[in-house]
């Protein structure tokens, strides 16, 4: 029987539990994809993080970052500041919610 579920850091952390699986289940569902922030995002991040200065925090920078290193279709925010992400460089579809 296959058990996805214990891929997952939480469930490696946490233990495999009906909780851990439903949070993997839930997480599963949702079409986004998960990826490691090595060098080159960590590069991207900090040019636009020179380049905004204050006006961009580091986690968003990571983010849209991200997004641009691996050419993303969308990004999600509920950030209403973020439609500048699309002069930064991210030429995919910004989402505010």
């Amino acid at each position: 029987m296959r058990q996805p579920w214990r891929r997952c850091w939480w469930v490696r952390h946490v233990g495999d539990t009906p909780r851990s699986r439903l949070q993997w289940s839930c997480l599963s569902a949702v079409p986004v994809d998960t990826v490691l922030l090595d060098e080159e995002v960590a590069v991207e991040t900090a040019t636009l993080r020179a380049s905004l200065g204050a006006r961009l925090r580091l986690p968003d920078a990571m983010v849209i970052a991200t997004a641009i290193i691996f050419d993303a279709d969308r990004l999600v925010t509920t950030d209403r500041r973020w439609p500048h992400a699309v002069a930064m460089g991210f030429e995919g579809e910004l989402v505010v919610v």
